[in-house]
Parts: structure tokens; sequence; C-alpha cells
């Protein structure tokens, strides 16, 4: 049975920034190789930052240089450099120990950049502390009588990694290799806001043309495996959305839109996408058919 069809595959290779879309990629374990291989770090707190405590990383954006060979399990120093261009258009090196000087003195902190580290180097993926009711309130943009966010779908060994560590060791994704996303989504959140709905603002992995009715598709696929060209992905859960969706990206002209969480909370149950975990490690391509694999 056919789902659909790959409409975009993206990558970011530095975390909480903005990304680079690309026609064809290796998918493996660890997602796409080249992404979230370069993170900002809090040299006060020695921590892994992003966009849900300092929004003002989605300002920048990065990609890869020409000719970079992206290994799929690179690790320190053989983790390719990466551009980062500001929004001013400068053009910096991920691995000049004076990027993470200048972008520290833009957004007012202390800060360095670091390329991804070997997953036996646990003290660089550890929470400097767990955050406050108020840190995570604000994080997630909580909206007036809501509850905390349900992360019940996620695996309970991964729920309770995440209680001591920023990302899982030896990555730098919040949780999930890749995220997919499916036009029909894009097109039932923006029946139901007077936000804009872009895609940029949702970071997926793999975006998908699905059916263009405008509903939830991929929901129903959750717990599914599929094939997209060489590779085997499951379908773990649906993806719970943070604050980043409703912050401005000026490398994409997205604006800022706090009314958006609203309609998320609202319309979709706070989640929009799915998590996605490699089964069997292939290539992909735009263009690429979905398709869903019986039961084994």
């Amino acid at each position: 049975m056919i789902l659909g069809h790959l409409k975009e595959i993206w990558r970011y290779p530095v975390k909480s920034m903005g990304g680079e879309a690309i026609d064809s990629t290796l998918l493996t374990s660890l997602g796409i190789p080249g992404d979230r291989c370069w993170a900002v770090i809090d040299t006060e707190k020695r921590e892994i930052r992003n966009a849900k405590k300092w929004p003002a990383l989605l300002q920048y954006r990065a990609r890869h240089l020409p000719g970079a060979v992206l290994a799929a399990d690179c690790y320190d120093a053989d983790v390719p450099d990466v551009l980062i261009e500001t929004p001013q258009g400068a053009q910096l090196s991920a691995r000049d120990p004076g990027t993470g000087t200048l972008l520290g003195e833009s957004l007012g902190r202390l800060l360095r950049l670091a390329p991804r580290a070997h997953p036996s180097d646990r003290e660089h993926y550890r929470l400097a502390s767990a955050p406050t009711v108020e840190e995570f309130s604000q994080a997630m943009a909580l909206q007036a009588g809501e509850a905390a966010p349900d992360f019940s779908e996620a695996p309970p060994d991964l729920l309770a990694l995440l209680k001591e560590y920023a990302t899982p060791p030896g990555a730098y994704f919040d949780a999930f290799p890749l995220h997919l996303l499916t036009t029909d989504s894009l097109a039932h959140l923006a029946g139901h806001t007077e936000s804009e709905a872009a895609v940029q603002r949702f970071r997926p992995n793999l975006l998908v043309e699905a059916t263009g009715v405008a509903a939830l598709t991929e929901n129903g696929w959750v717990g599914a495996r599929i094939r997209i060209g060489e590779a085997v992905l499951r379908v773990d859960s649906r993806t719970v959305r943070c604050g980043m969706t409703i912050r401005a990206q000026p490398w994409c002209g997205v604006t800022e839109q706090k009314g958006l969480m609203r309609s998320l909370v609202d319309h979709c149950e706070r989640c929009l996408g799915v998590n996605i975990v490699v089964e069997r490690a292939g290539r992909i391509s735009v263009g690429c058919p979905l398709t869903l694999l019986e039961p084994e």
C-alpha cells in the first residue's frame, strides 16, 4: 500500500539552527549523516543548549561544505566542519574557536560550539540540573489552563534517559533520530489557525506528500513499518511540539506567531508529525514512495 511520496529531505548540521534541503541521503540508526553533528554548549553550566531555552539560535542557518564526507557515526575531531550563516549574512566556521565568541557576544551568552562527542563521553551529554517548573513551562510555551504535555507514548527507557541527559549520549537530536511530517498535517493546522504554518517551523527530516486531505494522517501510522527507498522505518510515536514552533526564523522568512501554539493544543493535541526509528539502513531520495509493510 502506497502512503505517499517523499517531497523534501532536511538536515540540520547545528542543533537548533536552520538547515538545508537535500535531494537524497543514506538513513542509518543515527538518522541522516551530517544531521545535528554540532551543538552550542553553555560554557557556564556546561550543558548542551537548544532553541527551547535560547530561541535566538533559530536566527542562524548551518550547512555542510561542498564535498564534505559525512560518515554516519563520526565523533569529535572526525566531525566535518560546517558553515554557519548569521542574520547579517556573515559566514562562520563551526570549528573556528572565534565563532563561539562571536555568537556569544551576539546572544549575550558564554558559549562554544562542539562537535558530537563519542557516546562513552557521558558527561558531555549530562544535564547540569533538572529544569524547573517555570523553565519547562517556558520551553513548551504552555497555554493558559493547559496541563503538562503527555510524553507517555515514548519508550519508558528513553524517557528515563532524558531525565539525566540533554540528548541521548552519542547524538544531538532531542530524542529520536528522525522526524516525519506530512503535507496533510500542515494543511490541517493551516485550516485551524490564523498563524503561518510553514514547514520550517516544525523542522522535519522527511516531509511527505500524502493523500492531500487536511487531516493528521501520520498519526494513523504509529506502530507501523514503512519502506522508503532502501530503508525500513518504524513509526514510534507522535511528536509533542515545544515552544520552538512559534519562534521567528529570519533565515527562511518565518515570523514569531504566538497564537500558533494555541491552535496546536486545541486542534492537534499539541502533536504534529511523528517520531521515526530506522530499522534497516538504506538510501532514500526525493520522490520515493512510502510503502506500508505487513506486520512481521
